[in-house]
């Protein structure tokens, strides 16, 4: 506060300081000229269209993403080409070499190694290299001596595991040979049991009772006959006896067969059937899991032999990634992320001998037909910053030159703060297009953006910003210093529209008036002022220092950031609501208090445009 009221009180006894002779004072006269909006911001060139080569070799192992080490590196800056209208491919290192490809058409003991005279020159090597399709420059080498090892190894294993399917396969055809061999004896095996019990119950059991049955008929003769030739005593008692039991024993072994051994053998014959058919079910059923398990033991092996050959081809195809040639024509830029521009993430060093990183960008080729610039606006003026805007591009390699181009792409979400910057600096990624092909320009070239945001229908009368004198919390009402006869008048003028140089002045000064430019050395330093430019150099001051958000540079009044507070819906910086002027009108119709308040200020309805900036 003492020190507003000490500016106050210079304000006021201005006047008796002045001397008309001092001469110490920059002047300028006061004219009508169009004034333009703009912002203006560095950047970087980059080329709309780029082709990036990727370390495709998979990590070593475990807890460990690092997949291998850089052999050679092209130098950045080559200019490099693909599909080479050559008689061979030709290695940027002088000579021909072999593509370092697991291919029929690529002998294997020469991959990747310096051709001969005789194999250059042999017209089939051109065939082998057109069938290929390898005609592009070798941009990047990495070291494959491990995954050639492993690969040795591998192979070994593939050939175990093709012995494994062979072994496999012939006990699959013995196991089927042999269920067909159980399965005929099975089969044989009931013919022969049914054949057994039927030749039993129709043929040994009645030819054996017909046998008895004839005994017996002898038998009871015979007995009769000893009967009645003993009767005559013409045979003794003890022979007609015999011929008695013995026709007794036939009796008994005809009730014995007839009776016992006739079901005892049909029943065992016709249970030896069943058992044998019993037999065949389960030879069936043995030889079906014994080729079931025949075949899926080789299809185990078959997978497991597949699973190696496929090892076997990823670790080719890592070795054939060790060597990367050019996907297109274009310039070499060794790749670097913008985390790592800004000094956040992982620094990588691309260089040979270092070590890769699976995924891992290393070479970046740029397109340069069409050139972009990425540069970053403060959140402060992104809102007006739109896709479409023409924009003037200075180069700092090329500081005579000004290229014409346009907005292309504005951020959505605000990019993480450089390291040197506080986390309160929101900057919006802004993507400006070259319009045309300009030869010479080249990638990471520093770039000035100036984009054109808004202008005046017309010229209008403006003074410098320097010459101004106050702060935002003046509103559009300032002072100036105006050359008279009689000597330095201090003049209050209300402003308008301004950019980072100009302000426009709609009431208190003519044209052709001459104001101070440099009220500092009449005031002393603690006057408030702005210099031309004020808003860059404070945007990086503060990003490296404080963080905080500068002043807009397009807002209606130099230095502003926040309007009038008793403005309805004020718009600027200071986070308030977006302005509304059908609520300010309105108010200002309604409210007498708020009407004169408002045109001791300036702000009237009536004359307000709706202009960048001339919101109150």
């Amino acid at each position: 506060m003492l020190l507003a009221g000490g500016g106050t009180l210079v304000f006021l006894f201005a006047k008796s300081w002045l001397k008309p002779q001092r001469d110490d004072f920059i002047l300028h006269t006061v004219g009508y000229e169009r004034l333009e909006l703009t912002v203006v911001e560095k950047g970087n060139l980059e080329a709309a269209e780029n082709t990036d080569v990727i370390c495709r070799v998979k990590a070593g192992g475990r807890g460990s993403n690092f997949a291998t080490t850089i052999k050679w590196i092209i130098d950045p800056g080559t200019r490099v080409m693909s599909n080479r209208p050559e008689h061979l491919r030709k290695d940027v290192r002088g000579g021909f070499v072999w593509p370092h490809t697991y291919h029929s058409d690529v002998p294997l003991h020469r991959r990747g190694k310096p051709m001969t005279k005789d194999e250059a020159a042999d017209p089939a090597t051109s065939q082998r290299f057109e069938k290929l399709k390898v005609w592009s420059d070798l941009l990047v080498e990495l070291d494959s001596a491990g995954l050639e090892d492993q690969e040795r190894q591998q192979q070994i294993a593939v050939n175990t595991a093709e012995a494994a399917v062979i072994k496999a396969k012939g006990d699959l055809d013995i196991c089927i040979s042999q269920n067909e061999s159980d399965l005929k004896t099975a089969e044989v095996k009931v013919k022969i049991a049914e054949l057994a019990e039927k030749s039993y119950r129709e043929g040994e059991y009645l030819a054996k009772k017909a046998e008895l049955e004839g005994k017996l008929e002898q038998s009871k003769d015979r007995a009769a006959y000893s009967k009645r030739m003993e009767a005559k005593g013409f045979l003794s008692s003890a022979a007609a006896e015999a011929d008695q039991l013995a026709l007794k024993n036939l009796e008994e072994q005809y009730r014995v067969l007839t009776k016992f051994d006739k079901e005892k053998f049909e029943t065992q014959l016709k249970s030896d059937f069943e058992e044998a058919k019993r037999n065949l079910e389960r030879v069936k059923t043995q030889n079906k899991a014994k080729l079931e398990t025949a075949e899926n033991e080789l299809k185990t092996k078959k997978d497991l032999r597949d699973q190696e050959i496929e090892k076997l081809k990823d670790l080719r195809e890592q070795i054939s990634h060790c060597q990367l040639y050019a996907p297109g024509d274009g310039l070499v830029v060794y790749f670097q992320s913008e985390q790592e521009r800004s000094g956040f993430g992982q620094q990588s060093t691309i260089a040979q001998g270092e070590q890769v990183r699976e995924g891992q960008r290393l070479i970046r080729i740029p397109s340069l037909d069409q050139m972009l610039v990425n540069t970053r606006v403060h959140e402060a003026m992104v809102s007006r910053v739109k896709s479409g805007l023409p924009v003037d591009i200075r180069l700092d390699a090329f500081p005579d030159l000004i290229l014409k181009g346009t907005v292309r792409t504005v951020g959505t979400v605000a990019m993480k703060p450089e390291w040197r910057s506080s986390s309160d600096v929101k900057m919006y990624l802004t993507t400006v297009t070259i319009d045309g092909a300009v030869p010479g320009l080249k990638p990471d070239m520093t770039a000035e953006c100036t984009i054109r945001i808004d202008a005046t229908p017309g010229k209008v009368l403006t003074v410098p910003v320097q010459a101004i004198v106050g702060g935002a919390e003046l509103g559009p009402n300032r002072k100036v210093y105006v050359k008279t006869p009689g000597g330095w008048e201090e003049r209050e003028i209300v402003l308008g529209l301004n950019n980072e140089k100009m302000v426009e002045v709609k009431s208190g000064l003519k044209e052709g008036e001459q104001v101070i430019l440099n009220p500092k050395v009449l005031l002393g330093e603690t006057a408030k002022t702005r210099q031309p430019g004020e808003f860059e150099s404070k945007n990086a001051k503060q990003q490296g220092e404080n963080g905080k958000a500068p002043e807009a540079k397009d807002s209606k009044m130099p230095g502003a950031g926040a309007s009038d507070k008793d403005a309805p819906g004020a718009s600027g910086g200071g986070g308030k609501k977006k302005f509304d002027p059908a609520e300010f009108k309105k108010k200002f119709d309604e409210d007498p208090e708020f009407r004169k308040k408002m045109l001791e200020k300036g702000y009237d309805p009536s004359k307000m445009k709706g202009k960048a900036g001339g919101a109150p």
